[in-house]
């Protein structure tokens, strides 16, 4: 788990980002939500487009760090994409 903390915790950092918010991890443990809430315009690309971008930047870079932890070692961080 802690390299959910360390995502969670670089998510943070991208611009417009206003918390980060861990959901917890998934019945089988193999994935965990984390919701991000960010200060951006729907109504314009730039700005979503680059929360998205460093978002999955920074998804696969952790995901790269752990991919090597057995499927019952700690829950695996899942990026999805939500706009309300």
């Amino acid at each position: 788990m802690a390299a959910i903390g360390r995502l969670a915790a670089s998510l943070a950092k991208v611009t417009d980002v206003q918390r980060v918010k861990n959901l917890g991890a998934s019945r089988d443990r193999q994935a965990v939500q984390l919701q991000v809430l960010a200060n951006i315009d729907l109504g314009t690309e730039g700005p979503a487009d680059h929360l998205v971008a460093s978002a999955v930047r920074l998804s696969a870079a952790h995901c790269a760090l752990i991919s090597a932890v057995p499927a019952s070692g700690p829950a695996r961080p899942l990026l999805r994409s939500v706009t309300s």
